[in-house]
């Protein structure tokens, strides 16, 4: 089979697991639908200024979407480039890999990178598998937000997924 069409089923397997109940009620945790409408009225607000009347469906659904994008962004999820070490803080720098732990391959995560200290005298290597699973991103809080925010909008929004790749996700806008 072509390599593509492995990494398009690969793609496709992802984007499904978004669909399990599990997930649904993971992602729907940590902020109710209300809590988003409430954080949404801002931008809703200045979105129909003077314009008076009903407010389409896809101007609310947009806002909504925005509003849900900054608070994941920078509330819920940490974005993970380096971290710092495990046993001293200080900060570290990327020290190649390590083979992923039964633990690891469980919760989809076939990378695992080592952060090593730059400390003088600790030269600690912190571990950090990339997890692919959405409810471990969850869990974590942490990571690269692509796969985990593209969830959070097809989930909480039902918005219609357009293109997920590694480092971003495109949806249709009204505004």
């Amino acid at each position: 089979m072509p390599p593509i069409v492995e990494r398009l089923r690969g793609h496709m397997q992802r984007v499904r697991a978004y669909d399990s109940e599990a997930m649904k009620a993971h992602a729907l945790q940590p902020m109710s639908v209300a809590q988003l409408s409430e954080r949404a009225r801002p931008l809703l607000d200045g979105a129909t200024e003077g314009g008076g009347g009903a407010v389409p469906h896809g101007v609310v659904r947009d806002c909504e979407l925005k509003a849900l994008l900054k608070w994941f962004k920078d509330e819920f999820f940490t974005w993970v480039d380096t971290l710092p070490c495990e046993r001293c803080g200080a900060k570290t720098t990327h020290g190649g890999s390590a083979e992923p732990s039964a633990q690891d391959l469980h919760s989809d995560a076939a990378r695992v990178e080592l952060h090593r200290c730059t400390a003088s005298g600790c030269g600690h290597a912190t571990r950090f598998p990339r997890y692919n699973d959405p409810i471990k991103l969850l869990e974590t809080k942490r990571g690269r937000w692509a796969n985990n925010n593209a969830g959070w909008v097809r989930i909480a929004l039902h918005a219609l997924l357009m293109s997920v790749s590694h480092i971003q996700f495109r949806i249709f806008s009204h505004l």
